[in-house]
């Protein structure tokens, strides 16, 4: 199960089902890596951009589900890739008391849909 989970994540770092996953108005000024971004702007959460930058994640164009494995999460720890395992990239369904609630219902029908398919299917 762990690597049929590794193919999951991989799927959604090169093609997430929502590119821009998060819209927000600021309510203050902020200042964010140096740039100042008014009060009423409109801030999007990329998650497309820094899963696919060959800067944070090597062979960004090659489909590696080895990639999202313990061992290789633990390795990118305190690195500037680190950023690709937050909660908000990990998945397409948010992080925290906004999260999707059938997030789990989903991702076990998801796994046990592709689960099948490699069981019945020979894939070449």
């Amino acid at each position: 199960m762990p690597y049929l989970r590794s193919v999951v994540r991989e799927v959604h770092r090169m093609r997430p089902s929502i590119p821009v996953s998060l819209m927000k108005r600021t309510a203050a000024e902020v200042d964010m890596c140096g740039y100042t971004v008014p009060a009423g702007s409109l801030v999007m959460l990329d998650s497309f951009s820094p899963q696919n930058d060959p800067a944070l994640v090597p062979d960004a164009h090659e489909f590696r589900p080895e990639r999202w494995l313990p061992d290789a999460v633990v390795a990118r720890k305190g690195t500037a890739a680190e950023v690709i395992d937050h909660p908000l990239l990990r998945a397409p369904f948010s992080a925290g008391a906004r999260m999707c609630p059938g997030n789990k219902i989903a991702n076990f029908e998801l796994l046990t849909m592709v689960a099948q398919l490699v069981q019945d299917w020979e894939f070449e």
